[in-house]
């Protein structure tokens, strides 16, 4: 008796088994699901363009001009501040002004609207993303190679979050002496009132990247702005600055 119940007991069980496996046709169809929501994904992205979506697109560029865009309206700002210890030239004035004009260009146009964005993970990217594109089990490179792209991305990612912490502290820390300059009182109030600003947009964090843009989004419209009126303006007093567009003035004033 005991032979036959364990055998009817085996019996239960595989049934069991074999009706809670998924079938094959269950999977192919969760797996065509998948597919066709990620190429969705992807179509979805492809028709964020002034004409399709303007009001998704404008919007997604003010975020971006919030959050990632800014520091091209400052950093020119302190790299002309520090470039000549001496009073220049005209022709090293157009130079180094043509030379911070084409790095902002292929540093944007080149670096970032043609590889950066081309080179994605299924529409994510950073540096863990293209890590993985490039140590997928697809791609035929050594395991020597994949370990040190590894490597490679880990040492990018330390870079990353030291530039994101030290970027701002550096930025508000001038903004702040800027202000010192025209108020002398402030002197002795640099340190304390850039330590202040500084825990308040880390602490805006936790709302989100999308927030922040919104946010400083309508700030850095008014900032480019500002700029582009008073370097009109300037313009008019100098015309011959325009010739920094010109590319061979940077390479003059290298070689």
């Amino acid at each position: 008796m005991l032979p036959l119940l364990v055998v009817d007991i085996s019996k239960n069980d595989s049934n069991r088994q074999e009706e809670s496996a998924p079938s094959p046709n269950l999977i192919r169809t969760a797996v065509s699901k998948i597919k066709q929501s990620t190429n969705d994904d992807h179509i979805l992205v492809s028709e964020i363009t002034p004409c399709k979506n303007p009001k998704l697109f404008f919007s997604l560029t003010l975020r971006a001009l919030g959050v990632i865009f800014g520091d091209i309206g400052t950093s020119p700002l302190y790299v002309v501040n520090t470039i000549f210890t001496y009073q220049p030239t005209e022709s090293q004035c157009i130079g180094a002004i043509s030379l911070i004009i084409w790095s902002l260009i292929v540093s944007v146009c080149l670096k970032y609207a043609t590889f950066i964005l081309i080179a994605d993970n299924h529409g994510e990217g950073g540096t863990f993303a293209l890590c993985g594109l490039l140590t997928d089990e697809k791609v035929k490179l050594s395991p020597k190679v994949k370990r040190g792209i590894t490597l490679l991305a880990l040492v990018a990612a330390a870079m990353l979050l030291g530039d994101g912490a030290l970027t701002p502290a550096v930025s508000v820390l001038s903004a702040v002496e800027g202000v010192a300059v025209e108020a002398s009182q402030l002197n002795s109030w640099v340190v304390p009132i850039s330590v202040i600003i500084i825990v308040l947009l880390f602490l805006a964090q936790r709302w989100g990247t999308s927030k922040i843009g919104v946010t400083f989004g309508p700030i850095m419209v008014c900032w480019f702005v500002t700029l582009f009126i008073i370097g009109i303006w300037r313009i008019t007093y100098k015309p011959s600055i325009l010739k920094a567009f010109n590319p061979w003035e940077a390479f003059d004033y290298l070689l």
